[in-house]
């Protein structure tokens, strides 16, 4: 919550893409406020005002490696105009949480006849 729309400059991805906004071209036109949002929140973490922080979040090396993958991974599924990765998400999604459907609990019948 804290790094989602971080410098967003207020409008879609793809108004920014269709004016060659400089974010656009930087991100080469994917996920560009996203990967904005990214940047600017990952740039303020290497700070050394915020080196306590960081060692609080992730001591190691390996910590902090998966919490930057984690939050990145995060951050960029908020793209909803990248249909594919919405796809992924959701089959991912639906493989955590199957359906659960008792047996006979959508068949239709209306009950026992």
């Amino acid at each position: 919550a804290l790094i989602h729309d971080v410098g967003h400059a207020g409008v879609p991805n793809s108004v920014l893409v269709d004016e060659e906004d400089d974010l656009a071209i930087l991100h080469n036109d994917v996920s560009v406020s996203e990967q904005n949002s990214l940047q600017v929140a990952f740039s303020m973490l290497q700070k050394e005002e915020f080196s306590q922080l960081k060692r609080c979040i992730c001591p190691t090396p390996e910590e902090r490696k998966f919490f930057r993958k984690k939050v990145i991974c995060m951050v960029m599924v908020t793209d909803i105009s990248d249909q594919e990765r919405i796809q992924i998400v959701a089959s991912r999604w639906n493989a955590a949480f199957p359906k659960c459907n008792p047996e006979g609990a959508n068949n239709g019948g209306g009950g026992n006849a």
